[in-house]
């Protein structure tokens, strides 16, 4: 049977993990070898402002300067210099100020690092860290630096942990605030990098009525471009967002296919609503600079049982990253980063740590390995066809098989190009069928389709 093959876009996958950053060098070299093994392309690193900037600035202290006397860079160079040399793209997301470059009187209910920060000292920031990792910075004890060209403003802005205050009364305020922090941290980056991708949003999925402590993605998103309400009417906009790509964390509760239930929130299958006002910020040059900007994907994950009893079954699990990953791909994303490779240990509880690892804590590969290795995924397209979906390991002919009468056959073959580059293809199938992909001796999981 002959498969007719669509183009393949642009789709790469990776990890964040803390565990990138562990100050034990097996501990890296473990969770860096697994996301290689998985076939992962960008590994996503928190930053703490906070941890690397001094507490208290000693006199002559330079915040544009890495090479500043206050400054630590010790542990995030560890870790830049790990994951480059495990082949990985570096995002670096940064977040939480220290206590000199919050807003005065921070309440006692806001985190500390999340009081309303000042862009300057976050453009100094941003500046700092473009400079330290431009690819051309020279340490004293370990020569030069490695290069570093993808940057994420801020954690899940639109949540108090992370960003305060949320609220105004009734009026949602930290998209403001978050503005003008992007656009100094676009500004320190590109005045040292300007080809570097500056990342923005980064959006957790799900918000809470007016004066609680999230603000939805949707309304968070309009506030950011500068719109009201679902006609998206344009407001003055002084200084528009400023960003080359724009990310979101859709991270669901129950299964991919399902919507969150509010029209403001966006899992899933509901990055549309933000890629709707994404898209009329473009048009009305709202976002800056000009031009398509992409969309990321920088966090999503599910728990498992095992080992957290509350999580859902490893073959869940598994399917659902593969559905997943072309739920993101089939609405226009080009990254999508999972969290995270290996399982965290349980700590005081398994509620307190996550258990959305592709690996278990003792090195034993979850099914979901495979599905992020080697994601593949059939779907009825109409009751003559069947439409799949696939990123091979690599490049090849990755022949599609369908479980008859106990054996696996080949019903059809589609040119794969690799890692980064998705495989498509529509076929006649009348029938149930157990469905798999097959490279070499590679398969993937297997998907039944009625």
């Amino acid at each position: 049977m002959s498969a007719s093959t669509a183009q393949a876009s642009k789709f790469v996958t990776g990890f964040a993990d803390p565990l990138f950053s562990s100050p034990s060098a097996n501990s890296r070299e473990t969770a860096l070898s697994d996301a290689v093994a998985t076939h992962a392309s960008i590994a996503r690193l928190g930053v703490s402002w906070r941890a690397i900037a001094p507490a208290i600035p000693p006199a002559g202290f330079q915040a544009s300067n890495p090479a500043s006397t206050g400054y630590n860079w010790e542990r995030l160079d560890t870790a830049v210099r790990s994951v480059t040399a495990h082949g990985l793209k570096v995002l670096l997301v940064v977040s939480n100020a220290p206590t000199w470059a919050e807003g005065p009187s921070r309440p006692a209910t806001a985190a500390a690092g999340t009081w309303n920060p000042n862009p300057t000292a976050f453009e100094a920031f941003a500046t700092a860290i473009a400079t330290r990792y431009s690819g051309a910075f020279t340490v004293p004890t370990g020569g030069v630096l490695p290069g570093v060209h993808l940057f994420e403003a801020w954690n899940e802005p639109n949540l108090s942990n992370y960003l305060t205050p949320q609220w105004e009364g009734m009026k949602p305020i930290s998209a403001d605030i978050y503005r003008n922090l992007l656009n100094a941290f676009y500004a320190g980056i590109k005045s040292v990098q300007p080809t570097a991708t500056v990342v923005g949003g980064s959006l957790a999925p799900f918000g809470d009525r007016p004066g609680g402590e999230r603000v939805p993605p949707v309304i968070f998103t309009r506030e950011l471009f500068c719109f009201r309400g679902g006609e998206l009417i344009k407001l003055a906009c002084p200084q528009p967002a400023r960003l080359d790509a724009f990310s979101h964390h859709p991270i669901a509760v129950g299964p991919p296919t399902e919507s969150a239930a509010s029209e403001f929130d966006a899992t899933t299958p509901d990055l549309g609503r933000l890629t709707h006002v994404l898209q009329k910020a473009e048009a009305t040059k709202q976002v800056l600079p000009a031009g398509k900007k992409p969309l990321w994907v920088t966090e999503f994950w599910y728990d498992s049982d095992p080992p957290d009893p509350t999580g859902v079954s490893l073959a869940r699990q598994a399917r659902w990253y593969e559905q997943d990953l072309y739920s993101f791909w089939k609405q226009g994303a080009s990254v999508a980063i999972c969290l995270q490779v290996i399982d965290a240990p349980q700590g005081k509880s398994y509620s307190e740590t996550f258990q959305s690892g592709v690996y278990f804590l003792d090195g034993t590969a979850k099914p979901s390995q495979t599905a992020m290795a080697f994601p593949f995924v059939a779907h009825r397209e109409s009751p003559f066809k069947v439409g799949i979906w696939g990123i091979a390991p690599h490049r090849g002919k990755v022949r599609v098989q369908a479980l008859r009468k106990g054996r696996w056959t080949t019903i059809a073959t589609v040119a794969a190009k690799g890692p980064g580059r998705p495989f498509t293809a529509s076929l006649k199938l009348l029938r149930f069928a157990n469905l798999r992909a097959r490279l070499g001796a590679l398969n993937s999981l297997s998907w039944s389709q009625r």
